[in-house]
């Protein structure tokens, strides 16, 4: 029986070290997400802010426009028409960049979500092996 003893406290302490790893990398995957989740919350707010300004200042800019067409006697003519639309234009564009952007940010949040997560299961199964190994 004493012959016996050192294999199963080899085997004890290979599966206590695979179980530590495995811990170790769910804990890792746990706090990625955990970030990728502050950070996607962060970048909608922040979109949410730009949209609102952006159409608060098209509002803006706009009234400001109309009140000077209005005090010139321009205020509907195809001139002042074309000006209007060439802000609506322009804030759209910038509308369209920011949605641009903010998929990029999206793709790169969940890119290094995926890297760490796959990061965390290889870390799992190296720890198997490395408990395996030592049998």
């Amino acid at each position: 029986m004493s012959g016996l003893a050192p294999v199963i406290l080899s085997t004890v302490l290979a599966g206590a070290s695979s179980l530590q790893g495995m811990k170790q990398a769910k804990v890792q995957s746990r706090a990625a997400t955990a970030q990728a989740r502050i950070q996607l919350a962060a970048m909608e707010e922040q979109r949410r802010v730009t949209t609102r300004d952006e159409k608060r200042d098209l509002k803006r800019r706009l009234a400001t426009q109309r009140a000077r067409f209005g005090a010139s006697g321009l205020l509907s003519s195809n001139s002042a028409d074309a000006v209007l639309d060439g802000f609506r234009a322009e804030s759209e564009r910038r509308q369209n960049d920011d949605n641009r952007s903010y998929g990029l940010g999206l793709d790169t949040v969940n890119q290094r979500l995926s890297t760490a997560r796959n990061g965390s299961s290889l870390a799992a199964s190296t720890a198997i092996l490395k408990g395996l190994q030592r049998l």
